[in-house]
Order: structure tokens, then sequence, then C-alpha cells
């Protein structure tokens, strides 16, 4: 993980050369196939079937880790992918790329219209905080609350609008229309966790 970090760092502040960048992007990109075929064969399990193969699901778990993975590696795409189309739009003449300079231009024009990236302090900051669950305060994800299963719909619903949770990643502080999370119910398909599915058998 950390070979991969700094080979990101070597790429967003130095000048790296195109092949080496698309190299590192196809190793990136199998790993997120291998991630995605995982992905699939786990949307299959049901609640009940992940409790019966690891009762305790905590933040030092194999799939809490491989989740994590996968995230990181979602994002280091995202910054080699922008990396590169800054490398190849270079501006010679404004010594900054076309990207960049269109972005100060749209955010000129219509700054409350941007939407605004975190920056790395923002996802460090945001990981260090301590995780207290919603449904039960145990200090895991309230995603991942096997207790949760266990509750009526109307009462998960309850509960997540108390706590000013996102309907879809179950974290505070913002709503769904502001998530960061590109994923959607396995269940139906739409804008909300499946823990608060009216489809989902309980």
């Amino acid at each position: 993980m950390l070979a991969c970090e700094e080979s990101c760092k070597k790429h967003v502040f130095e000048e790296v050369d195109e092949t080496e960048l698309e190299k590192e992007l196809e190793e990136i990109e199998a790993y997120i196939d291998r991630a995605r075929v995982f992905k699939k064969k786990l949307e299959k399990l049901t609640l009940e079937q992940i409790s019966k193969y690891n009762p305790v699901l905590d933040e030092s778990s194999p799939v809490s880790d491989f989740l994590q993975g996968e995230v990181e590696a979602e994002e280091r795409i995202e910054l080699a992918s922008c990396s590169l189309t800054q490398h190849k739009s270079r501006d010679p003449g404004r010594g900054y790329s076309r990207a960049t300079y269109n972005l100060e231009k749209e955010r000129g024009s219509q700054s409350d219209r941007v939407k605004e990236l975190p920056s790395a302090t923002d996802l460090f900051a945001a990981a260090q905080v301590p995780k207290k669950c919603i449904f039960c305060s145990l200090p895991h994800p309230s995603a991942d609350c096997l207790k949760a299963g266990k509750m009526k719909l109307k009462e998960r619903e309850e509960l997540v609008q108390q706590s000013r949770c996102c309907f879809l990643c179950l974290k505070p502080n913002h709503t769904v229309n502001k998530c960061f999370m590109k994923t959607s119910c396995l269940c139906c398909g739409k804008k909300h966790n499946i823990l608060l599915c009216s489809g989902r058998l309980n």
C-alpha cells in the first residue's frame, strides 16, 4: 500500500513518463477488476450467511480490510487518472494545465454549482473519526451492524433520521444527494443502504 502511495505522489508532483503512468493504471485496474469479481460474489451472500461465516465483523476483519483496500484503490485510480489527464493537457503558455484553468474559470462564474472534492487531509481526517454504530452504539460501521438486521424497517429509518445520517452510507453530516459513495442498494438498485430497503427480506 505504501509503495503505491509513494508512486502516486511521484506521479502527481513530478514529471513522469506517460508509459509508466499507464502501466501503473493497468496494475491498479487489474486489482479493481479482481475486487469487483469478489464483490459480485459477496453481494450474493445475505447478512445471515455473512454473520455465520464471520460472527463479529469488526475493523480488523478480512472483509473490512478488503473493503478499505478497494476504496483506497478507487481513490488512487481517480488521482492517477486526473494526474495523467493534466499531464497530457499541459499548456506551456500559462504554466498550468487546461483542466486547472477551466476549473478556475468555472469556479469564477458558477462557484456555487461546482462540486468540491475532498482533499487528502479531509479524507485522512474522516478516516480518523472513531466509528460508532447508530443502531447499537458499538464501535463499528453502522452498515455492518447485525443488530440492525433484526430491527423493523421503520425503526431503522427513524434512527437514521434522528442521527442525521445519510441514507446511503449511514454516516453523519450529509445527505444522499451529497454522498461521495457511488453505490446503490444491492436489492432494488435505488440510492439507499440495503438496511433501509423495503424490498429486502427481514
